[in-house]
């Protein structure tokens, strides 16, 4: 996972985006907090497989709302990257 410095504001999660330690360019950003580091390209996917609904996002992945509303506000930022880095993981998968 990403190490950080400790919670300024303890009790209050600090959800950020954050540049992938080994991978480079926008598309492998990684959505971080507390010790859980998921990848936006990821998030973004699932979130286009499940008719744009955060809420069902954020239960299926098991993260705060506001978690996944970060990574997709960073995903809208970003679309083109992120969807060529989502149909890259498509091909694979294929």
């Amino acid at each position: 996972m990403v190490a950080h410095a400790e919670n300024p504001r303890p009790g209050v999660t600090d959800y950020r985006i954050e540049p992938h330690p080994h991978k480079r360019g926008v598309s492998e950003s990684l959505l971080v907090f507390d010790d859980v580091a998921i990848p936006v390209w990821a998030l973004a996917g699932y979130y286009q497989v499940v008719s744009v609904n955060l809420d069902r996002l954020a239960a299926d992945y098991d993260i705060p709302r506001e978690a996944a509303g970060v990574a997709i506000a960073f995903y809208e930022q970003h679309r083109a990257e992120i969807d060529d880095r989502i149909a890259q993981n498509d091909e694979l998968i294929a």
